[in-house]
């Protein structure tokens, strides 16, 4: 969650009040790697955030699994 943490911190820079939930489904392949990332929903506005957080995740990686599986999550982004 460092990662996704740092693309909102990153984007707090340009806009002081950018706020909202990434919501991100992600596709995981039986060698543990993420063979797709779709974002089903960005209520912050910012399209560089949700690029930035896609990015992040393909770079994931997973234990080996028999078959692969998908993960639905949703990131709350709120600056303090």
């Amino acid at each position: 969650k460092g990662q996704i943490l740092a693309c909102y911190e990153q984007q707090l820079r340009v806009d002081r009040d950018l706020a909202g939930k990434v919501e991100v489904l992600w596709t995981v392949g039986p060698d543990g790697f993420v063979s797709g990332v779709v974002i089903e929903s960005n209520t912050t506005g910012s399209k560089e955030l949700e690029e930035c957080v896609a990015r992040r995740i393909k770079r994931w990686r997973f234990p080996e699994q028999e078959e692969e599986f998908e993960i639905t999550y949703p990131f709350s982004f709120f600056s303090s």
